[in-house]
């Protein structure tokens, strides 16, 4: 689903935000955006620190050293 919505973005020449709790969807999402050069994908990870919300951003490197190491970004 990830490489479809990956191309279909390129070919639209559009943005896609997407938000989810699954670790399947960002695991896939991190394949099928590592494998395209022309994409630039991160995750953005919002979090409570002191009462305030935090947003921590990580880069599709990031992701999939997470995804090898079995790390939870959720």
């Amino acid at each position: 689903m990830w490489r479809l919505l990956v191309n279909l973005a390129m070919d639209l020449q559009v943005q896609i935000f997407a938000t989810t709790h699954s670790e399947d969807a960002i695991g896939a999402f991190s394949i099928a955006t590592k494998d395209v050069e022309a994409v630039n994908g991160c995750l953005i990870r919002l979090q409570s620190r002191g009462g305030e919300i935090e947003a921590v951003e990580y880069s599709e490197g990031e992701l999939w050293a997470s995804r090898d190491a079995a790390a939870e970004l959720r």
